[in-house]
């Protein structure tokens, strides 16, 4: 899909990291625990092609001012359409704040124009039965013996029963050791 147009900021402060993907075929980086969350959902969504943190520059206006804005994360799936997504706290959505307002109207008007969605995402991300899935697949996507079959095999797996018990994945899949 790309690479992203902005480099992840370094604070002390908040949470930062990054992780190999393997949709990527190269390290992706987070610059907050639900963009995080995120990218953990999108990685383990056997629907999602790829996707791209930081994709792309908007310019949005608040009093008359011009200012940029970077969305956190788009994603492409397998039927072709894309969404747009920003991580944000509930706390943070909570305050009201008119230029996270005019940040998100300019991402709404460029979504589209391009015929995208674009979807915000808070910390109950983590009550959804993606992100209960993509955790209990991320220690072995991480696993460094972890090849495209065992992947595929994994993910068929889960897509065809979506659900499973840990200890039936790991004789089916010969995940013994």
């Amino acid at each position: 899909m790309g690479n992203p147009v902005r480099r992840s900021k370094v604070r002390t402060r908040g949470v930062r990291g990054r992780f190999y993907s393997h949709k990527n075929g190269r390290l992706v980086r987070y610059e907050s625990l639900n963009e995080k969350h995120l990218l953990k959902v999108l990685e383990t969504d056997p629907y999602v092609i790829s996707y791209c943190e930081q994709p792309i520059k908007l310019e949005y206006t608040l009093n008359g001012k011009i200012g940029t804005y970077t969305p956190d994360v788009l994603a492409e799936y397998i039927d072709g359409s894309k969404t747009l997504f920003e991580a944000k706290s509930q706390e943070e959505l909570d305050k009201n704040d008119p230029r996270l307002a005019a940040k998100f109207q300019a991402a709404i008007d460029y979504c589209g124009l391009q015929d995208w969605d674009f979807s915000v995402v808070t910390e109950a991300i983590r009550t959804s039965a993606e992100y209960l899935r993509a955790d209990v697949l991320w220690p072995h996507l991480m696993h460094p013996g972890l090849n495209a079959e065992r992947l595929s095999s994994l993910l068929a797996r889960f897509e065809e029963n979506g659900s499973f018990l840990f200890s039936e994945l790991c004789s089916n899949l010969n995940w013994h050791s």
